[in-house]
């Protein structure tokens, strides 16, 4: 069976490569660029009518181009056949996956009860450095972002025959934009570009690499015959934490001082504060619960009227702003207090979050409240991912 899928998987990259080298070609030729478009796709030599370098720079440009089309279709293929193998063997087919391991323990004799136990003492730290060949610009990333997406959109077999025309001149435009844009930095990037390049990772990548990873564990503890009930709180996941070399590799790099350090400390707890800040408001617009359909302990609102008291007039401008919401109150003022934390307003205590583990205990006390209100699924697609993500991001 998973000789016949791989089969599939290497067609698929074949058919879908064709595809976007065809798409990539046209838009060469639109844009009067023939010789190289014919170059690539008769894989002969290229013969420009002005054998200069700008022409030679701009062949190598196409040749780079069409290396990444073939990376990001791979990358695409890959998922793909992952997820067929998932469907027609079972998740514990996936080599080196959740379901494979806890499918292993459990035929050793260890049951869920004990591996619960050890999976928070799991700690993993996947750590970025800047490398000299790495020197893609954040604007070329985000089209190869754009792209990849492009091409899981097409995977969907019911759009019409007008939606996928439409697609196609989404790709085209896609491929026009690539192809004008410079791909690498005319100069080489200083420190603080390298790390201002990375942070696109840790601000837009890994918080939903975060979620999905949750989220393939649950289904791998799921399939091994596992009761959910055992693992459901942000405590009894595998801490996963994020590093970065960029701006701290102190051995021996002669533009790394203290004071870049300490500035990319800083650059990174802001971009960590920024992030949790989002996700917290994207929470609070959530939760709009009428007190009259799902009511609120009464020790909940008193506690929302001692907070509000603690903030004075912001206080109460945040908790009239949604009246007859308690749940969307309560996120407002945790809101407060992690702007008066952005803001370095660090004097009390009660109005700031001065590390990250205060903000976790709000979240909690939210979430334990919201269980006993009934609310489970709510928690789980909602306060649990924030709840992660303060625990792996951390301040």
């Amino acid at each position: 069976m998973k000789a016949k899928i791989e089969q599939r998987g290497w067609q698929k990259i074949k058919d879908d490569f064709e595809w976007v080298q065809e798409r990539f070609h046209k838009v060469l030729r639109d844009l009067g660029e023939t010789a190289i478009a014919d170059s690539l796709a008769e894989d002969k030599p290229y013969r420009p009518k002005t054998n200069t370098a700008f022409q030679e720079d701009k062949f190598i440009q196409a040749l780079s181009i069409s290396f990444q089309l073939l990376n990001l279709v791979e990358e695409n293929a890959a998922v793909q056949f992952r997820r067929w193998l998932e469907d027609e063997a079972g998740l514990p087919a996936v080599r080196g996956s959740w379901a494979e391991t806890l499918q292993a323990l459990e035929s050793h004799g260890m049951p869920a009860s004990e591996i619960v136990k050890v999976l928070p003492q799991v700690n993993v730290m996947p750590v970025l450095t800047a490398h000299p060949t790495e020197a893609k610009r954040v604007t070329v990333l985000g089209i190869h972002r754009e792209f990849y997406l492009l091409l899981v959109k097409r995977e969907n077999q019911m759009w019409s025959k007008k939606e996928r025309e439409l697609l196609t001149r989404e790709f085209d435009a896609l491929l026009e934009r690539w192809w004008r844009t410079g791909e690498v930095y005319l100069a080489k990037p200083d420190v603080q570009a390298e790390r201002d390049n990375v942070m696109y990772y840790f601000t837009q990548v890994f918080p939903e690499a975060l979620r999905r990873t949750d989220q393939r564990l649950r289904d791998a503890w799921a399939a091994t015959g596992f009761d959910l009930k055992l693992l459901r709180r942000p405590e009894q996941f595998p801490r996963l934490e994020f590093g970065s070399w960029i701006g701290g590799d102190r051995d021996g790099h002669p533009y790394v001082s203290a004071e870049v350090t300490e500035e990319t400390l800083q650059v990174h707890r802001r971009a960590a504060l920024a992030t949790i800040k989002q996700h917290l408001n994207y929470l609070g617009s959530k939760l709009s619960f009428s007190e009259l359909l799902s009511p609120v302990p009464s020790y909940f609102s008193q506690e929302i009227e001692k907070r509000v008291s603690q903030f004075g007039p912001a206080g109460e401008k945040a908790r009239d702003r949604n009246p007859h919401e308690p749940l969307r109150q309560f996120v407002n003022l945790m809101m407060l207090r992690l702007e008066n934390t952005i803001a370095g307003q660090l004097e009390d205590d009660s109005t700031c979050y001065r590390e990250a583990k205060d903000l976790s205990a709000d979240l909690k006390w939210l979430r334990t409240l919201m269980e006993e209100m009934g609310i489970h699924s709510v928690v789980a697609d909602m306060i649990f991912p924030l709840e992660r993500i303060v625990q792996c991001l951390g301040f």
